[in-house]
């Protein structure tokens, strides 16, 4: 799986995701949360508790909901489009991939460290909690070395 983040500009971001034959490229705003804090937190989450993490990416006016798993040592990521926030029976399905921390969770984990090792001077973009990064890179030293 390949991950880039594009630099925010005016409150958005671009991501795109490739994955075999899959490939999203779309703009992601801020609103209603940074998805990449949320995502860093929610990845952290996963890593330590081994509980599904939901983020939600803001399209204005639909979202996108990307599902972070693991079983057993099975990392998943489920990309699914929404048409209103919190409404889990409208999603519509677009992607499902399976694999090992390093083909699943570290393209993800490796963007936004770059990201945020970037200076991000878009003043519409929230910027990070640094804590929530070491948290991130902490509970992924664990994972790979197990």
């Amino acid at each position: 799986m390949e991950v880039t983040l594009g630099t925010p500009e005016h409150g958005w971001v671009d991501l795109r995701i490739r994955d075999t034959a899959f490939f999203l490229h779309d703009s992601i705003s801020d609103v209603p949360a940074d998805f990449i804090d949320e995502s860093v937190i929610g990845l952290t989450n996963l890593l330590s508790t081994g509980e599904k993490q939901e983020i939600t990416l803001g399209l204005e006016p639909h979202y996108y909901v990307i599902t972070f798993a693991k079983n057993s040592h099975v990392f998943s990521f489920r990309l699914e489009r929404e048409l209103e926030h919190s409404h889990a029976a409208e999603r519509s399905f677009l992607h499902k991939s399976e694999g090992s921390f390093g083909q699943i969770l570290l393209p993800f984990i490796d963007e936004f460290v770059h990201f945020y090792s970037g200076q991000v001077c878009e003043s519409s973009w929230p910027q990070a909690n640094p804590a929530h990064l070491e948290g991130l890179l902490k509970a992924a030293a664990v994972n790979k070395a197990d």
